[in-house]
């Protein structure tokens, strides 16, 4: 009786559709005996993980990815990302930055993830979206340099993927791009992928400090 009453007052009631199907859900669970009912309207995908403040130095981009031995970097997509970064004339970055790790306690989309940790989508269109994708390519070798042969570190250096931002190229496509450790090959592979879903554990880049 309870749960037909409580149904019938969401059905009439004027909140949105989103929070509406939600508090369905959560009905559902709640009459079919399910005690964890706070999970479909509370709970958070993402954990933060630590805090990276770091001294950037010059990276010579295109020698890098070309030319290190633990590295592959030629699936098309970084590509893509990469040339477009070697293309424009913002100058490489130097100082000091902070960035902010997140983790996935479960697996999600790129839908959910980037919001929940106060990220946008980067467009490299724009000069400061240009100089952010740098300053994220820059920071990505720094930590690769630091665990060239897979070792602990910042990075994930267990086959899961570390994200370093969701981008906008010139040709309006939007691709994640991220690295991991190949223990097979003993290298980090980088890859660009256009907007997916992800596994639990994976490692997300963000400059915002208040999504903790």
């Amino acid at each position: 009786m309870a749960y037909e009453t409580a149904k019938e007052a969401l059905e009439s009631s004027s909140i949105s559709d989103g929070l509406k199907n939600d508090i369905r859900t959560l009905l559902e669970k709640v009459k079919n005996g399910i005690t964890d009912t706070t999970k479909a309207v509370v709970e958070k995908v993402m954990r933060f993980v630590k805090t990276v403040t770091i001294e950037l130095t010059t990276v010579n981009l295109k020698t890098f990815f070309v030319t290190d031995k633990n590295l592959y970097a030629d699936e098309s997509d970084f590509q893509q990302f990469l040339q477009e970064v070697l293309q424009d004339n913002v100058d490489a970055p130097i100082g000091e930055v902070t960035y902010h790790w997140h983790t996935n306690t479960e697996s999600a989309h790129d839908d959910v993830i980037w919001p929940e940790i106060g990220e946008v989508t980067i467009d490299m269109n724009t000069p400061e979206g240009m100089s952010e994708a740098h300053n994220r390519l820059n920071y990505l070798c720094t930590e690769i340099n630091k665990q060239s042969k897979g070792e602990a570190g910042t990075l994930l250096n267990n086959g899961y993927a570390n994200v370093i931002g969701i981008f906008k190229l010139k040709s309006g496509r939007v691709f994640t791009v991220f690295a991991f450790w190949y223990s097979g090959n003993a290298l980090w592979d980088c890859y660009g992928f256009e907007p997916r879903g992800w596994n639990a554990g994976d490692q997300f880049l963000s400059r915002n400090g208040d999504a903790k």
